[in-house]
């Protein structure tokens, strides 16, 4: 987490002026972080292969981090990177996600949640990502 920032700025640096950068990753609310979060060292279970770091960090068994981002986070990362954040097409959005943009129209960047459903056992879970589209600003004086 320490070094997402540095991350981003990279990310822009390579964009030409006029380009894009889609985002998407999971998103606070996730049945992970539910499932993981305040529960000690270790989490329990199916995640039982997860260790916390605090906030919103994981170690999976591999080694690999994993992050839990909001929304605001992800647009203040993204500016302080010098990219503007752009609304979202909603071309094949459902519903609520059409709702959900039109409640916040400040904040461009969205999340979508994806219920899954364990026929065997009958559990409900929800899958949370957070979506983003940024645009590297032209230059001033430049076409």
């Amino acid at each position: 987490p320490g070094q997402m920032l540095a991350a981003m700025r990279h990310i822009a640096a390579c964009v030409k002026p006029g380009g894009r950068v889609c985002f998407i990753d999971y998103a606070i609310g996730d049945m992970k972080v539910a499932g993981l979060e305040g529960t000690g060292e270790r989490a329990h279970g199916a995640f039982a292969d997860h260790l916390w770091l605090g906030g919103r960090c994981f170690r999976r068994a591999d080694g690999t981090l994993s992050y839990f981002f909001e929304a605001q986070e992800l647009a203040e990362l993204g500016r302080k990177s010098g990219l503007v954040p752009e609304r979202l097409h909603p071309a094949g959005w459902s519903a609520g996600d059409v709702e959900a943009a039109q409640a916040s129209p400040e904040l461009p960047i969205q999340y979508h949640t994806v219920g899954l459903r364990n026929r065997k056992t009958g559990e409900s879970m929800a899958r949370v990502t957070v979506a983003a589209q940024f645009r590297k600003p032209f230059a001033p004086g430049s076409a």
